[in-house]
């Protein structure tokens, strides 16, 4: 199989082991009258370099994703949770109060997206405290300002999860597409290697074949 074909992880191990086998005085040697010098030898090592390093990065990076994502999604559950309970107990307490029902949203069902489904809870937080004629008749069912309050804090953690999950999303999309583009470079330059190493080390087929290329007979 050509080098350029081959998975992401063994197209890394594969052409570590070349680029460390270039370096052997015979290969230099070899290579030198096709115009690979030392100065362009190494600039196929600095592409390596550069795209193991962009590939761990891109792991880790995927890595905190899933990490981040899943404890923003508890969070979600553990605020809507609270949200809902008090949603309901709100809708007992002004059922027939048309004010508050318009105030805090009561009516209809919640947002399905995220965005939408904050806003109603974070409205639901801000009016009902805003307005001193909410709070006294909520009392009597048992929620105070403190609960409010404790819900507006799980909103506030939840909307900071939330932008942290879409900076991690951002630099993973970033370093996805710097991997791309340099994947593609660092092929050319291999491609190109491997095809003057046929013609180079014609000869030595035992070498072409000790840098993991198919010796063509």
């Amino acid at each position: 199989m050509h080098y350029t074909k081959l998975k992401k992880d063994e197209f890394l191990d594969k052409t570590k082991r070349l680029i460390r086998r270039s370096k052997d005085e015979k290969m230099r040697e070899a290579f030198l009258a096709y115009g690979y010098n030392d100065q362009r030898l190494s600039e196929g090592e600095e592409m390596y370099s550069k795209l193991s390093r962009i590939s761990d990065d891109h792991v880790m990076k995927a890595r905190m994703k899933v990490y981040w994502f899943s404890i923003k999604q508890e969070q979600l559950v553990k605020a809507r949770k609270m949200y809902m309970k008090y949603l309901k107990i709100a809708r007992i307490t002004f059922d027939d109060n048309e004010d508050a029902k318009k105030s805090l949203l009561l009516e209809g069902p919640r947002a399905r997206t995220y965005k939408e489904w904050f806003y109603q809870a974070s409205l639901f937080c801000r009016n009902i405290t805003r307005h001193e004629e909410f709070l006294e008749p909520f009392s009597r069912y048992g929620v105070q300002v403190t609960h409010i309050a404790a819900l507006r804090a799980e909103l506030d953690k939840l909307s900071e999860l939330s932008d942290k999950c879409v900076k991690i999303s951002g630099e993973l999309k970033k370093l996805t597409r710097e991997k791309k583009e340099m994947t593609i470079t660092f092929q050319h330059w291999i491609s190109d290697y491997i095809k003057i190493a046929r013609i180079a080390l014609e000869n030595d087929p035992a070498i072409l074949e000790g840098l993991g290329v198919s010796v063509r007979y």
